[in-house]
């Protein structure tokens, strides 16, 4: 009786609260200030789990899993502005005001992207100026541009400094790759070598003493300056964003927990992982529907493609495809196939076909809030014909199953697909949090620091998991001589 008389006058109710907080607005803030004076780290422990609680929950709405590289690691992670108008918002709300908009926001203003990919489109992003009608030549690069081209500095007559903004990012940058040159390491021991996601950081994690103890800003031009002189090169170390960011966490974490219990002998050196309220999922009820009502097309990647990819296939959503495939049961997402070239020719030669003539199925996933026992090969069906006509080229699909996940190729029997056989026994990484690593991604950076990929692994502590032979399945969806050069 009271719920129902609460829900047929919600509005009522809420009404007469923002009037009684209008009235009492003064007081209640001094008790806030009074509470927050009195217990300071009380409420700021109060302030740091909500905030810690809020943001786990804005992860786990959009797959926790970087949109670009697909990391998984919390630390890392970062909310982007789809729109780039993040700096205006900051500057309007604070941070958990602006995770309670994320929670809730439905329009796709927002994804998540690890640090080195947010500071990678941050670089790349253009900037928007409005022309003054001023023209100023630039002596660097000899163009007559307008003057919203030029940065202001208040140390040049006209206000305005000598050389066009393109010009001087470019000096910047340069001046950055002589300093990484200079120092021992010149790539992130993660394999990261990109410019735009190098930083340099304070090797005896001193940084802000470094700070607080010089008259200039230590960034930009007078910290590359300073490191190519050889005044600063034993201080800092390369890393990439991503890195600096967890080595901060990761310390602050010790700090805290040495001030904690400064009668303890020794503290181990691990990750920070924040302590966070419990948080449980409801229960999904799946519901059923018809085959002939769905409707199968190809589309583009997009957050709730990616996102179900993320909680619902135990590889997540894996490399970029062009070649992704839904099915829809009016805007809700039903089942998801997505294909690609396979990373190796050896499994095209396997079963004698050329290597841009044969597509592999990558993933193949269902949505848990819909239940039909013959929606995969359905879907599968219908996705071979529009393969088909799309794709000219292609003569055979082909996919593989995983004994060790429980899968034996039953969906694919079902579709019409042929047991080809079994694989050769492969292998991945696990990390010392559990987390896996492809063997290839481990290879591609090893050779990017020309060293073996075993040396490479054992400097990161990686171990190797041998998995079990998987099962082949192949599809001839026409004749090899019906084929058409690759596209």
């Amino acid at each position: 009786m009271a719920k129902a008389r609460l829900c047929d006058n919600r509005e009522l109710i809420n009404e007469k609260k923002r009037l009684v907080y209008a009235q009492n607005k003064a007081r209640k803030n001094k008790t806030r200030r009074d509470a927050r004076l009195e217990n300071p780290g009380v409420e700021a422990s109060k302030q740091r789990e909500m905030r810690l609680t809020l943001r786990l929950k804005c992860l786990q709405k959009y797959g926790a899993r970087c949109l670009q590289c697909g990391i998984t690691d919390h630390d890392i992670l970062c909310f982007d502005h789809v729109n780039n108008n993040g700096a205006e918002e900051r500057s309007k709300s604070p941070s958990i005001t602006i995770l309670r908009r994320i929670l809730k926001d439905v329009s796709g203003s927002y994804c998540i992207l690890c640090f080195n990919c947010n500071h990678a489109k941050q670089m790349a992003r253009k900037e928007a100026h409005v022309d003054l009608g001023i023209i100023k030549s630039c002596p660097t690069c000899n163009r007559d541009l307008d003057l919203c081209r030029f940065k202001c500095d208040k140390k040049y007559p006209d206000g305005v400094y000598y050389e066009c903004r393109e010009c001087d990012r470019e000096r910047v940058r340069n001046l950055k790759l002589q300093a990484i040159s200079t120092l021992k390491n010149q790539a992130c021991p993660c394999g990261v070598s990109d410019p735009t996601m190098l930083t340099f950081d304070h090797v005896n994690n001193d940084g802000s003493k470094h700070r607080a103890s010089n008259p200039f800003p230590v960034s930009g031009r007078y910290l590359y300056t300073s490191i190519v002189s050889g005044r600063w090169s034993d201080l800092f170390q390369v890393l990439c964003v991503n890195c600096n960011i967890k080595k901060y966490v990761c310390h602050r974490s010790i700090t805290s927990r040495l001030q904690d219990s400064l009668d303890e002998s020794h503290v181990e050196d691990t990750y920070f992982t924040p302590v966070v309220a419990s948080h449980t999922s409801e229960r999904i009820v799946p519901r059923p529907f018809l085959l002939s009502d769905l409707t199968v097309c190809r589309e583009e990647q997009s957050v709730d493609i990616t996102r179900l990819f993320t909680l619902n296939h135990y590889a997540g959503f894996g490399r970029f495809s062009r070649h992704i495939y839904t099915a829809r049961l009016g805007p809700d997402l039903v089942a998801i196939a997505k294909f690609n070239y396979s990373l190796t020719k050896s499994m095209a030669t396997a079963i004698g076909v050329e290597y841009r003539n044969v597509l592999e199925l990558d993933r193949l996933v269902t949505n848990p809030a819909f239940v039909n026992k013959n929606t995969l090969s359905y879907v599968l069906s219908r996705v071979t014909r529009l393969i088909k006509n799309d794709l000219p080229n292609i003569t055979h699909l082909i996919s593989f199953a995983d004994p060790d996940q429980g899968h034996h190729g039953g969906v694919y029997k079902a579709a019409n697909w042929v047991p080809s056989g079994l694989t050769t026994r492969s292998y991945v990484y696990i990390t010392g949090s559990g987390e896996t690593v492809h063997k290839k991604t481990v290879w591609n950076a090893a050779r990017k620091l020309g060293i073996k990929e075993d040396v490479h692994a054992s400097r990161m502590g990686l171990r190797r998991k041998y998995s079990n032979k998987k099962y082949r399945f192949v599809l001839q969806i026409r004749p090899r001589d019906d084929s058409i050069g690759a596209v």
